[in-house]
Order: structure tokens, then C-alpha cells, then sequence
């Protein structure tokens, strides 16, 4: 509960003379506002005992860096007592500073709400027969979008999609193994966006039913690739048994498939192996895959550009996924080794997880600065994209850096901000 004016000014009232502040032990601020102490001397005062992993004190430079503002605007901030207006400010300063809550105007540090806004009914597409050539242009747009950001604010359409498909599907006659094929890539699709924005019980439904379209076709192809998005989805969920039975069942169909989709298959098996104790212990297998997949990388780059499945195949896109594996495999040196030296052109999402793996990889090496500039660089395009598992991804390395001997710094301080900013896009300009 917030202090309130009539509260805190009876405690003035009754003393008669000192303010409630110092009654209660606090340094003598001058009064401002609704009989509370000047907002700007307290935040100076706390922020002068603040001190960084060097031993010295904050200084003005330090508190713009993790509010993201100028010096001069904490200058006007700590002198004028601007820019006290936000209450969510207000709170992260006493959090960040360790200001006792009351003396600005916090009773308590207020937790976090339950989200109650309704999911939106997805929208309709109502055509009195299915064009399943228009059906399939569709897909592979969303498939490309996929690739470059999100397709995440098309999963009402891709929904909707499914729905006229199975609605098709009686009435196909010939054309069944063509709508089943189509079943297949939507629920792959939906599925992908669904592990994106972490939500494991939705994009494993919509995995699963891939998996089972694809197995009813009989089309070794279709299946290894299905079973390639689900295994992603596993891993990313922390299902790492049942990943590893998909990846047993995709070595039978390995021999005869392309090269492309046999190397996203082996780089997915030697991540989801090297999640394992066992390979902490004896990493040989996760590395005879790695190398197996380097093995075949040529044939897959040089093959005939029918990108039928939207794998994400490049030199540079190897790199990041085999840098994944090794920091799994907690090397990671080798895993800043592997990643590529520039970033790939368009590709938003891929470039944001080669950044978070990269910051990963130098957290763990003791290189937290460095950690922590990278995961600043992330966080507003994985929030900009949408993607809650590059998030969750910049939380863990926050969290990381917060327990580190670089904790204390203005920049993980900036990070915890960036993270918690709430709605889309940048969230609110401080």
C-alpha cells in the first residue's frame, strides 16, 4: 500500500517539530510534496552509497546508464526533482538504490499482477471452397517472415487457415495428400510461433498433430521434418528425454535424406545430447555429431535451392547452432569460436540468439561487461520481434550477471529495467 499524505503527515503533526523521516531514523532531507522528503535529495544521498564492482561510489554517470537517461537528465532529477511523476520509477530506484520504500512515497514494493486481458478470438476466413495453391503461397510467405523476425502476429490467420483445411479435407478427394502435406507445414508453423513466445502446452499440441499427419503420409521427408520442429520445441522446453526419442527415431530416416535437412537434424541431436549428464562427463558423441554435420554442410549449401521446409541453412547459421552445443556443453571458449564474425543479413531473430549465446559465453568466462553490453543490445529486439524465448533467454543471463561480482553494476541495473518493461515494442521512455 502507498503511503498517503494524511499518514505520513500525522507522524509530522504529532512530533511538532522534526519530520517523520527523521524521527524515524532517516537523514534530514528537506520536505517536499505531500509531507515526504524532496524525491531528489533522497535518490542522491542512495545513490552516493551505492558502489560499483570497483569499490567507488555511483556516480551521476552511472545511474543515467542504468536508467537509460542522460546525465543531465539525473542532474534535473537529483536538484529539481524532475522525473518523479512514475510510479514504476519511483519503485525501481528505491529497488536498484536500496532506498527504503516509504521516503518515496512506497509503502511496500507492490508485487506483480495477474495478467487478465483475454486472448482475441482469431480471425475468420470464411470462402465457400478452399484454393489450396493460394493456401500453400500463403504458407511459404509466413514461413519466410518466420525466418526473417516473426511470424507471431499471424497466428490468428494461421489458425484460422488450419480450421478451413480440416473443413476441406472430407471433401478433397484427390487432392487429400496435398491438404494433409499442407496440415503438416501450418502446424509446424503455428507450433514454431508457440514455442517462440513460450508457450509449451499449445506448440506441442500443434507438434504433435504434425508429427501424426506427417507419419499418416508415409513420406520420410515430411516426417524427419516435423520431427526436427518438435525436437527444437523439446529442447527449448526442457524435455530433453523426449527429444532424445525423437532423435532415435530421426537416425533410422537419416541415410535417406537431403543433405540440408540430415545436417538441421544432427545439429539437433548433438544439442539435445549434449543437454545430458553424460555428455558433461564424455562428450564424444555430441562432438562425432557436430562433426558429421560439418561433413554433410557442404552438399546441403551447394544443393538445389528448394527451400520446400524454411530450414534456416547458411554457414553462418551452422556456426550459431553449433556454438549453442558447445556452451550446452559448457565450453564457452569454443562456443565464441564457433559463432559467426558478422551478423546475417535479415535474419532479426538469428542474429539476436547469436548476441544472447555470445553473452552467455562471456558471463561465463568472468567477461561480464562485455556479457552485459551484449545482452543491452538484445533485449529491445527480441522484445521488438516478440520473441519471449530470446527473453527468457536475456532474463537467465540477468540473472547471472545480478548474482556475479558485477552485479551491482549500472548496467545489469539497465538490463533488470529493459526486462521488465511492460507491453510491446520498447515499452516506456524513461
Amino acid at each position: 500500500m502507498a503511503a498517503t499524505s494524511d499518514s505520513l503527515g500525522g507522524c509530522h503533526d504529532r512530533a511538532g517539530g522534526s519530520p517523520w523521516w527523521v524521527q524515524l531514523g532517516y537523514p534530514s532531507f528537506e520536505a517536499g510534496p505531500d509531507h515526504l522528503p524532496r524525491p531528489g535529495q533522497v535518490v542522491r544521498h542512495y545513490r552516493r552509497l551505492k558502489r560499483r564492482p570497483d569499490g567507488k561510489r555511483w556516480t551521476q554517470a552511472d545511474l543515467a546508464r542504468a536508467l537509460g537517461v542522460t546525465e543531465r537528465y539525473v542532474n534535473l532529477m537529483e536538484h529539481h526533482d524532475e522525473g518523479f511523476d512514475s510510479f514504476s520509477r519511483r519503485r525501481f530506484l528505491a529497488e536498484i538504490l536500496a532506498i527504503p520504500p516509504v521516503l518515496l512515497g512506497l509503502a511496500e514494493l507492490p508485487g506483480l499482477g495477474k495478467q487478465t486481458t483475454p486472448l482475441q478470438a482469431p480471425a475468420v476466413i470464411s470462402r465457400p471452397a478452399i484454393d489450396v495453391e493460394q493456401v500453400a503461397r500463403r504458407l511459404s510467405a509466413l514461413n519466410r517472415k518466420g525466418d526473417l523476425s516473426t511470424a507471431g502476429p499471424e497466428l490468428p490467420l494461421v489458425e484460422a487457415t488450419l480450421r478451413e483445411l480440416y473443413e476441406a479435407l472430407p471433401f478433397a478427394r484427390g487432392d487429400q495428400p496435398y491438404v494433409k502435406r499442407l496440415l503438416v507445414g501450418y502446424h509446424t508453423l503455428a507450433g514454431s510461433v508457440l514455442r517462440d513466445e513460450q508457450q509449451p502446452q499449445r506448440a506441442l499440441e500443434h507438434l504433435n498433430k504434425a508429427v501424426g499427419w506427417a507419419n499418416s503420409l508415409q513420406q520420410e521427408t515430411l516426417l524427419a521434418f516435423a520431427l526436427y520442429r518438435r525436437m527444437t520445441a523439446l529442447i527449448e522446453f526442457g524435455q530433453v528425454e523426449r527429444a532424445l526419442q525423437d532423435e532415435q527415431r530421426v537416425r533410422r530416416l537419416l541415410p535417406r535424406l537431403p543433405a540440408d535437412l540430415r545436417v538441421a537434424l544432427l545439429l539437433r541431436g548433438a544439442l539435445a545430447q549434449a543437454r545430458t549428464g553424460e555428455a558433461q562427463r564424455q562428450p564424444g558423441r555430441v562432438l562425432a555429431l557436430l562433426d558429421e554435420a560439418a561433413a554433410w554442410l557442404g552438399e546441403a549449401l551447394a544443393g538445389s535451392g528448394d527451400d520446400r521446409y524454411h530450414l534456416p541453412l547458411s554457414r553462418e547459421r551452422f556456426q550459431i547452432d553449433r556454438a549453442a552445443v558447445l556452451l550446452a556443453l559448457n565450453w564457452p571458449r569454443d562456443a565464441l569460436d564457433s559463432l559467426p564474425t558478422r551478423q546475417l543479413s535479415g535474419m532479426t531473430r538469428a542474429n539476436v540468439y547469436a548476441e544472447l549465446l555470445a553473452a552467455e559465453a562471456y558471463a561465463r568466462l568472468g567477461e561480464y561487461e562485455q556479457a552485459a553490453a551484449l545482452g543491452l543490445e538484445a533485449i529491445p529486439v527480441a522484445r521488438t520481434i516478440r520473441s519471449q524465448v530470446n527473453l527468457d533467454r536475456a532474463r537467465r543471463l540477468t540473472e547471472r550477471l545480478a548474482a556475479s561480482p558485477f552485479g551491482s553494476a549500472p548496467e545489469v541495473a539497465r538490463l533488470r529495467l529493459l526486462l521488465n518493461q511492460p507491453g510491446r515494442g520498447r515499452g516506456r521512455a524513461l
